[in-house]
């Protein structure tokens, strides 16, 4: 764990899914995470808990939870390398 004054970074944990739903579907975020069609609509708590349980079986973790005086503020999502091409450009994963 990495602390600061004020912000700590803890590992992911499952009781996490519900501040992210709330935040995905917020006022602040969904506008703009919903804004390119009808499949990038809110998000549901099925779903999300569906890809939570993803994420907490990867090891190493793949997720970090930013926090002040206990209450989560952020996620960050850790995604790893991407595949790169024998010519050095990133693969799509849309192929």
């Amino acid at each position: 764990m990495r602390e600061g004054d004020r912000v700590r970074l803890r590992a992911l944990r499952a009781e996490d899914v519900e501040h992210r739903l709330r935040r995905r579907n917020g006022p602040e975020v969904a506008p703009w995470a919903t804004a390119r069609g009808p499949c990038s609509g809110p998000v549901t708590a099925g779903a999300l808990g569906i890809a939570f349980e993803s994420m907490l079986r990867l090891v190493p973790l793949k997720g970090a939870v930013f926090t002040v005086a206990g209450q989560p503020i952020g996620l960050a999502e850790l995604p790893g390398p991407r595949p790169v091409r024998r010519d050095g450009h990133p693969r799509r994963r849309d192929r």
